[in-house]
């Protein structure tokens, strides 16, 4: 597959749905049939607070890994950025990101590719009380970011604030990046305004009373997003799984 030209993230969004769609179904279409013979290691890296590591403990405590010809053994790591560095230093095989940083990737040659995990994404989250009611009241607060400065839900969320409210809150906001535990409870003392979390996160405070403002996947489609998408998916390096292809499959059959 060539490489997508280069789109600014908040910029020809439509574009790069398309894109990456494509990039999806050629993905899939590749790893649909057959199944993994040799019991070769996957070793994936995950957050240690994220959902993939709750999915994949299950998947090993079953032995779905086993039964599919292959042994996944999990690498925690304590944030996003760590597990993109350490995917493309290769001390890991797979990883859970988002399609924008694969299409950022792809823009620029590097032949990382996307198998959808989940369509479960950030909630921007505020406290009942709050006198923020949506992107617009935003503009000068003091906000929480879990994921980092190149996390799919904030680069969302500041195009449309851009688009529909007239700044952008990397230069109007006053950030605060950190893990989605620490953030949250931040948030419920009162030291922030508001927080971009992860969806399990965001439903905790939802059930304490917290108001959710907007979701990452309701920012996708006011941008353009034709219905909901898997923002995030199991990324690897297209050539090593060319490598690997039968321990790849088993990788996919017993994720589903």
């Amino acid at each position: 597959m060539k490489p997508a030209e280069p789109i600014p993230p908040w910029e020809g969004h439509t574009h790069i749905f398309k894109i990456m769609t494509t990039a999806v179904m050629a993905v899939a279409l590749t790893f649909a049939a057959g199944s993994a013979n040799a019991a070769e290691t996957i070793r994936v890296g995950v957050l240690k607070y994220g959902t993939v590591n709750w999915k994949l403990k299950s998947l090993i405590a079953h032995k779905i890994d086993q039964a599919n010809g292959i042994s996944v053994e999990t690498i925690p790591f304590a944030s996003n950025q760590a597990t993109l560095v350490v995917l493309q230093g290769g001390e890991v095989d797979v990883i859970v990101s988002d399609w924008l940083w694969v299409s950022r990737q792809r823009a620029v040659g590097r032949a990382y590719t996307f198998v959808p995990f989940s369509s479960s994404v950030a909630a921007l989250m505020v406290p009942a009380t709050s006198e923020i009611h949506d992107l617009a009241d935003l503009k000068g607060r003091k906000v929480g970011v879990a994921g980092g400065p190149l996390d799919k839900g904030w680069l969302t969320s500041r195009g449309l604030a851009e688009r529909d409210a007239g700044f952008d809150p990397a230069e109007t906001n006053e950030l605060v990046f950190g893990a989605p535990p620490l953030l949250a409870k931040k948030l419920e003392q009162g030291e922030l305004d508001a927080v971009l979390n992860y969806w399990h996160y965001a439903a905790r405070l939802e059930a304490k009373g917290f108001r959710r403002i907007l979701d990452a996947n309701d920012a996708a489609i006011r941008l353009g997003a034709e219905g909901a998408i898997s923002e995030i998916g199991y990324v690897f390096d297209e050539s090593w799984a060319n490598e690997h292809r039968e321990a790849m499959l088993g990788f996919v059959h017993a994720s589903h």
